[in-house]
């Protein structure tokens, strides 16, 4: 804030900027305007941490109204019986990401929760299984060797690897899970998962 020229000894050209606060040099006037100056959420106006272009609010807003969307966009919303996956994704709960159960998915939104409301948004899983191209293969074993080395695999040969990779990656167990976007778990109570009498088992005060 409040920038102060600073020039060269026997000079009048600005050789940098100060900060009129703290005293920071600076390359540029606009930069040394900003230093010390209290930041401002772009969207409230509330003022926020040095740096910061928007409030916690605000982001929490702008996060649920994306996933609002994210939701809207799913080509199916289903019950949480519905699902498939051996996880279930919460994108709110980013510390945690996905979870193996509702149960667990309830307990840890729990603060947030009150009889009759809903989970913001979460989504079902889907597997990714192991696959292998033949062709990276290759590349890899000729990196390095002599010119001419590919001609041995032209054609017919990646072709015969590529079945026997392709049979090999057949029946694998699922590598990991990932969020399955087009189907979203909707309209969650938590007596639906718990019962009637949840809130008296978890010891929630009205």
């Amino acid at each position: 804030m409040n920038p102060v020229e600073y020039t060269r000894k026997g000079g009048d050209k600005v050789a940098f900027w100060g900060c009129g606060e703290c005293r920071r040099i600076y390359e540029t006037q606009e930069v040394a305007e900003s230093c010390c100056k209290p930041y401002v959420c772009k969207t409230c106006g509330a003022e926020t941490p040095r740096y910061w272009l928007i409030c916690n609010q605000c982001r929490a807003i702008k996060g649920a109204e994306k996933l609002k969307r994210e939701v809207e966009k799913a080509k199916e919303k289903i019950s949480w019986r519905e699902v498939r996956g051996e996880y279930i994704f919460v994108p709110q709960l980013e510390e945690l990401g996905y979870l193996p159960d509702l149960d667990m998915v309830c307990d840890a939104v729990m603060d947030s929760l009150r009889p009759g409301e809903t989970f913001a948004a979460y989504f079902d899983t889907k597997p990714v299984y192991p696959s292998l191209d033949a062709g990276q293969i290759i590349d890899h074993l000729l990196d390095g060797c002599p010119d001419g080395c590919e001609d041995m695999f032209d054609g017919k040969p990646v072709r015969e690897l590529q079945k026997v990779l392709d049979e090999w990656c057949k029946g694998r167990e699922p590598m990991w899970w990932v969020a399955d976007y087009d189907r979203a778990i909707v309209d969650i109570t938590p007596e639906e998962v718990w019962g009637e009498d949840w809130k008296r088992e978890f010891e929630i005060d009205e």
